[in-house]
């Protein structure tokens, strides 16, 4: 397998050679035109709905007058019911926790000393200084994050980094080094201040929606296809999606750049590859896993090396069929982030990537991961079986069938017969799903 070596951009490392500081003038790629369509669109969702709270309170009041009249059936205090009632649920909306802390275990610079010195040296490789906190997730997941730290007087911020456990267990150090340096880059462009923005306004969009569609036949209409409300809702989130998407797949480009720039793009593409990879075997081993120990009856101590053995357990064969499903898995996605192959190809890579890698794992620069990963088990083993309650139980009923003697050769009815094939598993052919 070989990756074809392009000479590299004026400012850039060479493919394969040796890294460079990032310059933090070339964050300002996307620059300020971003941020400012970012704070159209979001503080337009803001402007309209006050605008739209005032103008429902001020029909509630005109319609009370009885000189008023109605709209069509509708008596004048049947109108001016509905546009008090839309007001205040607007208002009582806008109201809410606003959470600054990025959720996940917090891990201690004294737990793990040599991964946040690895930290702060890419952070200042990068121009963005050292990490102040990192949160450990059970997810396979890298996010860069700003979290609130209270003061006696004040309220600050502090940068921070979360991890999926996964990442930890199954990376390199060197790939976790190009996926740090990555959402780093994302710091530094003052990505995340970006993405704030937007997430608050497409959370309320998303709560005021959900709010309204929970209702039951004729009600749901009411709510939904006859209120201007929900309409409203829909044309502003879609409005809104669309708009951030664009500028984050921007964000997204020249993020990968700047990482590429400080750790090589070789080093860069292949972990990009395998971060892919992790994440399309987590979601397809992690429940086999599950469900063969429950029904061996065994107690998971340590799911995280569960699925770390059962990852390196592949086959040549199935791990390549599994990294060529991560690459094609996003092709033609029109989300935040442009597809893999796409950003493979704008790191001048061509044809298949050698993700064979040797160096040590980044597991050994958190002498307390085995007692996380224990600690952390329980709540994924819940988040599974949350999504896999049905399979579970009809599991159990065939075991207790044949526990009574019971002929197990009557015809599966429809429902289990498609639960079973779509049941996951974790041996060699499971990664064919």
């Amino acid at each position: 397998m070989r990756v074809s070596r392009p000479s590299a951009p004026e400012g850039e490392a060479a493919v394969g050679g040796e890294p460079k500081a990032v310059s933090p003038a070339r964050s300002g790629a996307i620059g300020r035109g971003a941020e400012l369509v970012l704070q159209v669109l979001a503080g337009g969702f803001y402007a309209t709905l006050w605008t739209l709270i005032v103008a429902l309170a001020a029909t509630s009041v005109w319609f009370l007058d009885e000189r008023s009249g109605g709209v069509g059936p509708l008596p004048g205090w049947g109108v001016s019911a509905w546009c008090a009632f839309t007001a205040l649920f607007l208002i009582l909306a806008q109201f809410g926790e606003r959470s600054y802390r990025a959720a996940g275990r917090p891990l201690e610079r004294c737990d793990a000393p040599d991964l946040f010195a690895m930290l702060d040296e890419i952070g200042e490789r990068m121009g963005v200084g050292s990490i102040a906190a990192v949160r450990l997730k059970p997810a396979p997941m890298m996010a860069a994050a700003r979290v609130r730290r209270p003061g006696r007087f004040i309220v600050t911020e502090r940068r921070a980094l979360v991890i999926g456990v996964p990442l930890l267990r199954t990376l390199s150090i060197d790939e976790m080094r190009a996926a740090v340096a990555h959402e780093l880059a994302h710091l530094l462009g003052g990505d995340v201040r970006r993405g704030r923005i937007v997430h608050q306004a497409s959370r309320r969009i998303a709560l005021m929606k959900r709010v309204l569609e929970r209702g039951r036949g004729p009600a749901r209409a009411l709510l939904t296809w006859v209120n201007p409300v929900w309409w409203y809702l829909v044309a502003y989130g879609t409005l809104l999606r669309r708009g951030a998407s664009t500028i984050r797949r921007r964000q997204e480009a020249r993020a990968d750049s700047l990482a590429a720039a400080a750790v090589g793009a070789e080093t860069y593409a292949r972990t990009l590859v395998r971060v892919a990879t992790v994440g399309l075997s987590f979601r397809r081993l992690a429940p086999g896993l599950l469900l063969r120990a429950t029904e061996t009856e065994r107690r998971i101590e340590n799911f995280f090396a569960d699925f770390a053995r059962a990852l390196a357990d592949l086959s040549a064969t199935n791990r390549q069929r599994v990294e060529r499903d991560a690459i094609a898995a996003h092709d033609g996605d029109a989300g935040d982030h442009p597809p893999l192959r796409e950003r493979l190809a704008d790191l001048g890579v061509r044809g298949a990537v050698d993700t064979s890698d040797d160096t040590p794992r980044c597991a050994t620069l958190v002498p307390t991961l085995g007692d996380v990963e224990r600690e952390m088990t329980p709540l994924v083993v819940r988040g599974l079986m949350l999504g896999l309650g049905a399979e579970l139980q009809r599991r159990r009923e065939r075991r207790a069938a044949l526990a009574e003697g019971d002929s197990p050769v009557t015809a599966p009815s429809s429902e289990s017969a498609s639960a079973s094939a779509s049941a996951p598993d974790t041996r060699e052919g499971a990664l064919d799903q």
